[in-house]
């Protein structure tokens, strides 16, 4: 029999071997580093295109359209004491650092993609026919740009400071945007999401004795901070007309809506990259706010069960047991207080485990992309 295939010598079938064993340790640190850095590398290279960079131009209309409706009609009232809204008066003053660093949406699978759509809330109103006191936009944003040199303290890396503690200069313009326009507007804005529980103590410190901007001890996140409630009363004296916008779609603690000096306030969530021209449309009255909210807002948040429950957790981490003091909280439920039990050692995952979570997540960024240039 004649043979086509000239045997292989001994020390080529090692070095094939020895190259064979390379590459593929190779690929599996090249797959794990890719799956680390996913939405880094694809925001880098733009992977997640919108829809406005390669389609349909008035299919990107519509559906900015449907989105700002969906926006406001989704808009919480919370307050509107003798008809403040819909505005009479275009021009408004806009307050709070959080009015030039809004909250969009959440972290983790909450957050928005394609950051550099995002509108501002100046175009937005702008794009609704409100006009915006110039003199306090630019002050905040020049406050927003040195905001990056502050030397401020992220537990969780998460950043939970309140920056209106550091923008004290706005009080100089008080006189200056009562002139402008009787209507105040103020922004009051919680961040989070996913993988990290919120700060129970706004006092807290780390070991070198930093703390958050404009932490109070004592005080939770979802609570208002002594700098936010100066900023609120000062601003309920000097304007005839006050309109409180809550940038959260955590649950805060809202009893503060309940000083007369406050005539209308809407829970707005995280409202998307133009999700505030439906706001917008709400202020100039194009929207009814048709929103619930879809938990019940307590005025105290420890009231709440689960409030004991937080604090520096894992997702397992988590198990209730028996107490001789009970909550009793909303729809006559009586709940125990929750305990925690210390994190649980977690046997890693073996090496054909770690094979198929990387070829699902390869086929998953595969698809992605497919997707994206379809």
């Amino acid at each position: 029999m004649t043979s086509f295939m000239h045997p292989v010598k001994k020390r080529y079938g090692i070095l094939g071997l020895i190259l064979a064993t390379a590459l593929s340790v190779l690929l599996i640190v090249t797959n794990l580093v890719l799956l680390r850095y996913a939405n880094t590398i694809s925001s880098t290279l733009n992977l997640n295109k919108q829809i406005s960079n390669g389609g349909d131009e008035a299919t990107y209309r519509k559906a900015k359209e449907i989105t700002q409706r969906i926006s406001g009609e989704g808009v919480t009232l919370l307050k509107n004491n003798d008809n403040s809204l819909p505005l009479t008066d275009n021009r408004v003053n806009v307050f709070g650092y959080s009015s030039v660093n809004l909250v969009y949406g959440g972290s983790g699978s909450g957050s928005t993609s394609g950051a550099s759509h995002n509108e501002t809330l100046k175009q937005s109103f702008e794009a609704e026919g409100l006009s915006i006191n110039e003199d306090l936009w630019n002050y905040y944003t020049a406050q927003s740009q040195q905001s990056a040199s502050w030397n401020v303290f992220s537990p969780n890396g998460g950043d939970y400071n309140i920056y209106d503690a550091n923008c004290s200069g706005v009080y100089d313009l008080f006189d200056q945007a009562k002139q402008y326009s009787d209507t105040a507007i103020i922004v009051f804005s919680r961040s989070g999401g996913e993988g990290g529980d919120l700060p129970m103590d706004m006092g807290v410190k780390d070991d070198s004795g930093q703390g958050l901007v404009g932490g109070d001890e004592g005080k939770t996140y979802l609570q208002l901070q002594s700098a936010e409630l100066k900023l609120l009363h000062s601003i309920e004296q000097k304007f005839s007309k006050v309109i409180v916008l809550v940038n959260s779609s955590h649950a805060m603690q809202l009893d503060f809506l309940d000083e007369d000096g406050i005539d209308a306030a809407l829970q707005i969530a995280g409202p998307g990259s133009i999700g505030m021209r439906g706001v917008a449309d709400i202020l100039n009255g194009t929207t009814n706010p048709s929103g619930h909210l879809v938990d019940t807002y307590a005025y105290d948040v420890k009231s709440a069960p689960s409030y004991y429950n937080m604090g520096d957790c894992f997702y397992s981490d988590y198990k209730q047991n028996m107490s001789d003091k009970y909550f009793y909280f909303e729809e006559n439920i009586y709940t125990a207080i929750v305990s925690m039990k210390p994190p649980q050692q977690k046997r890693p995952l073996s090496l054909m485990q770690r094979a198929r979570f990387m070829i699902m997540r390869i086929m998953t960024i595969s698809s992605n992309i497919h997707s994206d240039m379809a």
